[in-house]
């Protein structure tokens, strides 16, 4: 067999060579400031008096009437709600955050989840700072594994609305 000596880019490797010879002595213009740049631009702009003032009317807006609800029914929901006698999916309001370690398993907290286990005692953070839910909630969590609780239920808040 014979010696390959077809190279295509041989030619762009010389060029290359020649090009990175020669400094560069072709030095850019100082960039313009903004403010000049604008100015130069706007200088043959002029007024134009008749869009001083243009009419504008806004368009009307047709608001569709509504029957009056009765207010009272909504306080009676949510007066059966806050007694528990009107069942709430929590999951679904705004105000709901979930987090699970994934180190249990996830039957534990289908089960949680499904009331099988009862709560036998809580501490509502709401209204505490940082440090004194962490004071309360480790105090808490002591007495609770004194007394020998197994469920206890922590609502921590999110400390947007901390009064202390």
């Amino acid at each position: 067999m014979g010696n390959f000596a077809y190279r295509p880019f041989e030619s762009l490797r010389q060029l290359r060579n020649r090009l990175s010879e020669k400094p560069l002595t072709e030095k850019l213009p100082p960039a313009e400031d903004d403010d000049e740049l604008f100015e130069r631009a706007m200088a043959k702009v002029r007024e134009i008096k008749e869009f001083r003032e243009i009419p504008y009317r806004c368009p009307r807006v047709s608001v569709k009437k509504r029957p009056l609800r009765d207010d009272n029914s909504a306080l009676k929901r949510l007066e059966e709600i806050a007694r528990g006698q009107r069942p709430i999916d929590i999951t679904k309001t705004q105000e709901y955050v979930e987090w699970v370690n994934p180190r249990y398993r996830k039957e534990l907290v289908r089960h949680l989840h499904r009331g099988c286990f009862s709560v036998q005692d809580f501490l509502d953070l709401h209204g505490y700072t940082r440090q004194e839910a962490l004071e309360a909630l480790r105090n808490f969590l002591r007495e609770a594994r004194q007394r020998g609780l197994s469920c206890v239920k922590i609502i921590h808040g999110r400390g947007l609305r901390s009064v202390r």
